[in-house]
């Protein structure tokens, strides 16, 4: 069954969030769930409120333990819905995914299980910084490396990751997300990367498209 966000999902999950109230926030996300699907769900409601409280954590309104505690409990949920993966294709690219110099791991997640369920083999490299992140494409082994980040400050560091890929001509190919990368939209291209997704679902166009190779 699927259907439509409706801002009170939005507005009642993330004052669930902020109260740590596990209880009430099981009962909004598994209703949102049944109600729009595990995918579409976690794109449309659970991101746009981390985004949310991302927002307010850089204005100085919330701490850092709130943003880490939503994130927490929205991950535990995430992984008990989020489809199982398919068989995977050989054909296909070497592909890592991480979170670069953030804590938070809800888009990584949700990304990972959209590319399993599609069939494509993947790495998942957890949390990054921005030397394992170097050291990552300097072995070879990998030739699209997708990053999510929460955090401004995050995301303009992956300027210099892409600067060391093409000064040293590695043939990877850098697919970013997150918050900051759909707040502006340009942000992508300033930091050097070759594409940004908005949702989660868009993993497998763009690993066709920066590469030219089917998934």
């Amino acid at each position: 069954m699927t259907g439509v966000r409706s801002d009170e999902q939005v507005d009642a999950l993330q004052a669930a969030l902020l109260a740590v109230d596990r209880g009430l926030v099981r009962k909004v996300f598994m209703a949102g769930v049944n109600t729009l699907g595990p995918v579409e769900f976690m794109e449309n409601v659970v991101m746009t409120v981390m985004d949310r409280i991302g927002e307010r954590w850089e204005a100085g309104e919330l701490s850092l333990s709130q943003v880490y505690m939503a994130g927490r409990i929205c991950e535990e949920l995430s992984l008990s819905v989020l489809p199982e993966s398919h068989a995977d294709r050989r054909s296909d690219p070497s592909v890592a995914l991480g979170v670069f110099e953030d804590r938070h791991q809800l888009g990584k997640q949700l990304v990972h299980s959209v590319l399993r369920n599609g069939g494509c083999r993947v790495h998942d490299l957890g949390r990054l910084t921005l030397h394992d992140a170097i050291a990552t494409v300097r072995t070879g082994t990998v030739e699209v490396l997708l990053l999510s980040c929460l955090m401004v400050s995050s995301a303009l560091r992956i300027e210099r990751l892409c600067a060391a890929i093409h000064a040293e001509s590695l043939p990877v190919k850098v697919i970013v997300g997150g918050a900051p990368f759909r707040f502006d939209e340009n942000l992508w291209r300033e930091v050097g990367a070759d594409a940004m997704g908005r949702t989660a679902s868009q993993a497998l166009t763009l690993i066709d498209t920066v590469t030219g190779v089917g998934v």
